[in-house]
């Protein structure tokens, strides 16, 4: 009698496992897939690069935030196989490894690897998304490039300019929301929502859950950035602004942007001009390239055939 209620117990608990890791499929990006196991993976993924989402309780948000970030994804995966045929160089993959640990501030490629393992990640699952990004900015810098202006006498001026001005000068740490609206008439309810998030949660995971932007996966993270290097509109809102005050939305050609920073400090006036200006080409080069990049992908996503379940 033992022996049977042992065996309907470990029957209960085989079938009840099996039922809770059902593989259902929850959308669908043109011909692939997106499943409740991609999804989990996802989820671990994104709590590896922003520890902040494992704050958020809402278990269909943190879903919802994962399923967005693999439609993202997919529609740039589609894109890139449709353009590059060689993928596997690999003088790429050590680049994209480097920079991740760089940004990432890991010793080397063991201290990454055990981190990985703590956060029940697999290696080559991270470093295939990481190619994925690394290739979507090849792809946007290949295609956009020529159209790409940089005004050198203007950034020339600019550096003259900074260093006449006597006033203390900083380096803020800066955080952004890009998002997008379909009518104007909609921006202030959807700046409310976002607002309503940061509140609820903190600015990290409203990045998450709201941004468009490449930095969304890193919780709206942009770094460190010289004040030299921000258009003026964009530094006279980011100099009026106090330690984690929040922006008020302004238009860019990617959509509406929301900026914080949580720390700044004093920046050393003493540079090399010719290093400073090659710094602020770089910034300019890359800062209209992530327009271009934004621009690209929502064309994509509109011409590709989503559907959610």
């Amino acid at each position: 009698m033992l022996r049977v209620k042992i065996i309907v117990l470990l029957l209960i608990f085989f079938i009840s496992n099996t039922f809770a890791s059902k593989v259902e499929i929850i959308a669908k990006v043109d011909e692939k897939i997106i499943t409740n196991v991609d999804v989990v993976n996802e989820i671990k993924y994104l709590n590896f690069l922003n520890p902040k989402l494992l704050k958020i309780d809402d278990k269909n948000k943190i879903n919802e935030i994962a399923k967005s970030s693999l439609i993202r994804e997919i529609i740039k995966e589609n894109e890139l196989k449709k353009i590059i045929k060689n993928n596997n160089d690999e003088n790429l993959l050590n680049d994209i490894e480097n920079n991740f640990l760089a940004r990432k501030g890991y010793k080397n490629k063991s201290q990454f690897i055990e981190n990985l393992k703590s956060n029940n990640l697999d290696y080559e699952f991270v470093v295939q998304k990481l190619k994925i990004e690394a290739l979507w900015n090849q792809l946007i810098f290949q295609k956009f490039r020529n159209q790409v202006k940089i005004n050198n006498e203007y950034l020339k001026k600019k550096i003259e300019n900074f260093i006449k001005n006597k006033e203390r000068k900083f380096e803020f740490y800066l955080y952004e929301i890009l998002f997008d609206v379909e009518k104007v008439n909609d921006l202030d309810k959807e700046y409310n929502k976002i607002i309503s998030t940061i509140n609820k949660e903190n600015f990290n995971i409203a990045a998450n859950e709201h941004s468009i932007s490449n930095s969304s996966k890193f919780g709206g993270e942009i770094g460190w950035v010289k004040e030299t290097q921000l258009s003026n509109d964009i530094f006279n809102i980011v100099k009026n602004l106090n330690i984690n005050e929040i922006s008020k939305p302004f238009r860019t050609p990617g959509g509406y942007l929301i900026l914080m920073f949580d720390k700044k400090k004093d920046l050393e006036e003493l540079f090399d001009k010719k290093k400073e200006l090659e710094n602020l080409k770089k910034y300019e080069r890359n800062r209209q390239l992530n327009q271009y990049s934004l621009i690209y992908y929502k064309r994509l996503k509109k011409n590709s055939t989503i559907y959610e379940y």
